[in-house]
């Protein structure tokens, strides 16, 4: 228990200020006259001087940590039947209100009072935990922004949680608000596509700078100058070293000065996507499947086109053949070819 308190204790104190903190613990615990505690497998089941109360973990938190630190706390420790020390652990309950968040705190843990966290039938793991994994992947982020957020993690664990335990398992969650925990790599990725075509289209950034620079972010064989830089850019600025205008100086420097498999250099590539001009006796119909799809930009021919709005996207047209990207930060983007003949 020493050892636990003593890491704890430096782990608060190296938070910076607006620093988000994440505990999880994974193991025995039990309530007591209203408040919870952990119980190491160094503790004496049978005498509670060797537990670790809830509180004094969040009173290190208040004394040790800035003010403006958030916390999220994810407790998997309801088990009934377990053994500590060699001595049986039975009917362990989680009282609600023995375990209270503090400002700028969420609580989030693997079931109700009286419940068994179970584990996964092929051994993975507790069910809880499993379940964490898999929302940090990405499955958590439901709006596709990039981060996953406590909410979104709890309402996906609740869930996820609920169905593999057949009903017998509910986590619980304390706290107000939602705070961002991990950046979903994914989600980021996305987001920075759409902002890069953003500085493409107001002109901050050539064409042929954009199309490398998305080689490198999918992983395609490039080679050249400044290759190894702008990786390293791209890295940075997902996982939140850096800036997206710092990134923007680095694809300014070196986008042109690389080749990328499947990009074709243009002798003189535009640094504006011109407008697409309706024209023609031919319309182009585009109906988003789901509400990810709205808000996304189309793209004719290479010319902007404008925006998904509504529950339909409508656009004059000429006969003919055409390319056409829809594209944002929610979903993958979409590329197709198509033929169209008069009055169609």
């Amino acid at each position: 228990m020493g050892d636990f308190i003593r890491v704890f204790k430096e782990w608060a104190g190296s938070a910076r200020a607006e620093d988000t903190l994440m505990f999880y613990y994974a193991g025995h615990g039990m309530s007591k006259e209203g408040k919870f505690c952990f119980i190491p497998v160094d503790a004496d089941p049978e005498d509670e001087y060797t537990w670790v109360s809830f509180n004094r973990l969040k009173d290190y938190i208040e004394k040790y940590a800035p003010s403006d630190v958030k916390v999220v706390w994810l407790i998997d420790a309801c088990y009934s039947g377990s053994m500590v020390k060699g001595r049986p652990l039975r009917a362990i309950r989680v009282e609600k209100e023995a375990l209270s968040a503090g400002a700028n705190q969420v609580i989030i843990t693997s079931s109700s009072e009286n419940e068994i966290s179970r584990e996964m039938p092929d051994g993975s793991g507790g069910v809880f935990t499993v379940t964490l994994v898999e929302g940090f992947k990405g499955a958590a982020d439901e709006d596709g922004d990039g981060w996953i957020e406590s909410g979104e993690l709890y309402r996906y664990v609740e869930k996820k949680v609920e169905q593999l335990s057949m009903g017998q398992q509910h986590p619980m969650m304390r706290g107000q608000g939602s705070i961002k925990i991990v950046a979903n790599i994914s989600g980021k990725l996305k987001e920075l596509k759409y902002r890069l075509y953003d500085a493409r289209d107001a002109g901050k950034i050539t064409d042929l700078a954009l199309k490398n620079t998305k080689a490198v972010m999918e992983g395609k064989k490039c080679k050249g100058e400044g290759y190894q830089v702008l990786k390293k850019a791209i890295d940075d600025y997902v996982s939140g070293k850096t800036t997206f205008e710092m990134l923007l100086f680095v694809v300014k420097a070196y986008g042109e000065k690389m080749s990328c498999a499947g990009v074709e250099v243009e002798e003189k590539p535009a640094p504006r996507v011109e407008e697409y001009t309706p024209q023609g006796t031919a319309f182009l119909k585009l109906k988003p499947a789901n509400d990810l799809a709205k808000g996304a930009k189309v793209y004719i021919d290479g010319k902007y086109a404008g925006k998904i709005e509504g529950d339909q996207f409508n656009l004059e047209i000429s006969a003919g053949k055409h390319k056409v990207l829809v594209t944002n930060e929610k979903i993958d983007d979409i590329e197709f070819e198509f033929e169209i003949g008069k009055y169609e």
